[in-house]
């Protein structure tokens, strides 16, 4: 069976390939449509050329390759070598671009095109992510074009790019940049983007003065564009400069889903919230905070609408929430935008990149595969795993987070099945990984059968044919394809011919034969030797589970979990732990399913149960008020207010900013969920608690 394991590409790098993309695939230049009349004698050029203009940019590529590889010299390599740099481009191959155009331009000092090959280089820069680079190149591309007498829109274009790339450079990159030769018109959009990141610092009086001066060049080089863009900003800096100064202490803004589908969670990390504030009287109280809470129904409108009235009508000095992705990321945006810092509870992987004011108190599926992966492997010394994950966007994204972790320690994937949303019968997976689902091949029946005569003592273990354990080898027994980084990758045997072999001879009636020469009348077997013991053998040699992995990782929630893990040992996979992640934890689980998961590990963020003391006076609280169980959100609701306080009580917070630097510099504080502290880039540092089964509980693993 084939298997695949999903790529995770990193976002920068595609968001600006496809920008480039988008502002030339239209075009002739980046068409790669040359000046002159097209290559007649090179065999097979007219099919290359054919295939690049119709997009096929693949089978292009490979039949330029092919024309240079048979004639170097050919006469005219200088416009194939030109077509095939732009066919690199098109297939994503941009450091390919970059080394055979600077090749080009060495070699074709005169060409009327070299102001294409820079400003592709240029693109191929800007697609890496690399922005000093890229406006290198195409301010070259420029100065080159106006000498060979090509301005007018293509300049224009040009010049509306670089101005892209400034806007979404780093600070450290736009430094490298100003020195740049020819750099000068573009200043205007340089000190529009060190404007905005001085706002984002919250430095008024420097956002003002660099939007100030990219306003007036703008407004000089008459670039309506740049000078809207600038008023816009000096606007937003009177705003948020406003707001900040005159933003009320200790008012908080809570933001949650007080209505609808996502009420019920709401609802828990309010109550938690609640009790952290102490308005029952039930513990000790911190510094008097306000709390105003607006309902946003999980809707990204209704969260904007929020949103602003605690910014501009409360006046909050932060905000808490809200749960949901598209709740999140709506108020972040906002949030960022006026520089008000806000904590959200909401896993979305890229949340906290909206920028500096924006941070994260939940426990992510990072972390959770983080602390499973290194627990298993580093202290209790699994090596090799299987993956059986459900073909959801979650299942599939904790499968490729598990299967690096693993890969990062130096373990093993040995075994990668998947299973349909809704499915109770799980057989075929589990067959599949354990090498029951195809027939076996001879080889492997032989390798087996010597393995257990030498564990009964029949042979000596030194001569057993075969190999140590690799990938290759449960590949081989299992009758699946090897887990490799890639799509579609051949079978490591003929699944046909195997199957062939397996079945030849294949009588159901017939009796075991044990008078095989390989072996009864092997030169190793040792006396004493009986038919049973090569019956017995032959028999499990045939049909026992091949089991090369110390534990099974399933990413599931506990309700299917329940159908899953008692069809492991009915199919005699015994012993074999699984791993799990925190939709496992249940009480439900426990009562149905505890026989059949027991040394199971899995993280949680929160534990109930923990015999530590403050945990205890949390739940004990909680059940006294609410009469419930409190659950993850509920604790992180607790923590994330109580620890607020602390930085009221502690610090001497008058603006958002103030709140925001206080925020980054308290470390671990002791909460029920863990010891709480936010990195630079706004994520909480705070690892999940392990639990693992024994007997008819979950226990700490210590």
């Amino acid at each position: 069976m084939h298997f695949t394991k999903f790529l995770i590409k990193k976002a920068v790098p595609v968001i600006l390939s496809g920008m480039a993309f988008l502002f030339f695939s239209c075009g002739a230049m980046h068409k790669g449509v040359l000046s002159e009349k097209r290559v007649r004698t090179a065999p097979g050029y007219s099919n290359a050329l054919a295939d690049y203009e119709a997009g096929r940019y693949g089978n292009a590529l490979e039949a330029f390759n092919r024309i240079l590889k048979n004639r170097p010299d050919h006469p005219d390599a200088r416009i194939i070598r030109y077509y095939r740099i732009f066919s690199l481009y098109h297939t994503g191959d941009y450091k390919g671009v970059v080394y055979y155009a600077a090749d080009w331009l060495k070699d074709y000092p005169e060409s009327p095109e070299r102001y294409k090959m820079q400003r592709l280089i240029g693109d191929a820069n800007m697609a890496m992510g690399l922005m000093h680079e890229a406006c290198f190149w195409m301010t070259v591309s420029i100065k080159t074009a106006k000498a060979t007498g090509i301005s007018g829109d293509y300049e224009g274009e040009t010049v509306k790019v670089v101005n892209d790339i400034i806007s979404m450079t780093s600070e450290a990159d736009l430094n490298r940049i100003k020195k740049l030769d020819g750099i000068s018109r573009f200043m205007p959009a340089i000190n529009l983007r060190q404007a905005e990141i001085a706002l984002a610092r919250n430095a008024f009086v420097q956002a003002k003065r660099l939007a100030t001066l990219a306003v007036n060049s703008a407004s000089e080089q008459n670039d309506t564009v740049l000078v809207t863009k600038g008023r816009e900003l000096l606007s937003r800096i009177s705003e948020t400069k406003e707001e900040n100064i005159i933003a009320t202490k200790k008012v908080i803004g809570c933001l949650l889903p007080l209505k609808g589908d996502y009420a019920l969670y709401g609802e828990e990390l309010l109550n938690g919230i609640e009790l952290g504030l102490d308005i029952f009287g039930a513990g000790e109280a911190g510094a008097p905070i306000e709390l105003v809470i607006k309902n946003t129904n999980a809707s990204p409108e209704d969260t904007i609408t929020a949103i602003t009235e605690l910014i501009q009508k409360e006046k909050v000095i932060a905000i808490l929430g809200p749960l949901s992705q598209a709740a999140s990321a709506a108020a972040a945006k906002k949030a960022q935008e006026h520089g008000v810092p806000i904590i959200t509870f909401t896993q979305k992987p890229s949340i906290i990149k909206e920028g500096n004011c924006v941070f994260r108190n939940y426990l992510t599926p990072e972390k959770e595969v983080d602390a499973l992966v290194t627990k298993a492997i580093g202290d209790m010394g699994m090596l090799r795993f299987g993956i059986f994950y459900p073909e959801t966007s979650y299942g599939k994204y904790l499968m490729n987070l598990f299967w690096d972790r693993v890969d990062e320690m130096g373990g093993i994937i040995t075994a990668v099945e998947s299973y349909k949303p809704g499915d109770t019968d799980f057989a075929e997976g589990i067959k599949k990984m354990a090498g029951l689902y195809y027939p076996r091949p001879k080889s492997v029946i032989e390798r087996l059968k010597a393995e257990m005569l030498a564990l009964a003592g029949i042979v000596d273990a030194e001569v057993i044919p075969g190999q140590e354990y690799t990938p290759e080898t449960h590949a081989s027994a299992s009758g699946t394809a090897l887990p490799h980084e890639g799509i579609g990758l051949e079978p490591m045997y003929d699944m046909e011919a195997a199957t062939e072999e397996a079945l030849v001879d294949d009588n159901p009636d017939a009796e075991i034969d044990t008078e095989r020469p390989d072996i009864e009348q092997a030169d190793n077997i040792k006396p004493g030797a009986d038919a049973s013991d090569m019956a017995r053998i032959e028999y499990h040699a045939t049909t026992d589970p091949i089991v090369d992995f110390d534990a099974v990782f399933i990413p599931d929630n506990s309700r299917n979990i329940a159908l899953i893990a008692p069809q492991f040992p009915f199919y005699n996979v015994f012993n074999v732990p699984f791993l799990g992640t925190s939709l496992w934890l249940s009480g439900d689980l426990l009562k149905t399913t505890s026989e059949y998961i027991q040394g199971a590990v899995f993280p949680t963020g929160f534990y109930a149960d923990n015999e530590s003391t403050g945990i205890m006076d949390f739940v004990n609280q909680y059940r006294d008020i609410y009469g419930k169980e409190p659950g993850i959100l509920a604790a992180t609701g607790f923590d994330t207010i109580k620890m607020m306080s602390v930085l009221f009580t502690e610090n001497d917070i008058n603006t958002r900013s103030d709140f925001k630097q206080a925020l980054i510099e308290y470390k671990n504080y002791s909460g029920v969920t863990g010891q709480i502290s936010f990195d630079e880039d706004g994520e909480v540092e705070k690892m999940p608690t392990l639990l693992t089964i024994h007997g008819k509980g979950y226990h700490i693993l210590k």
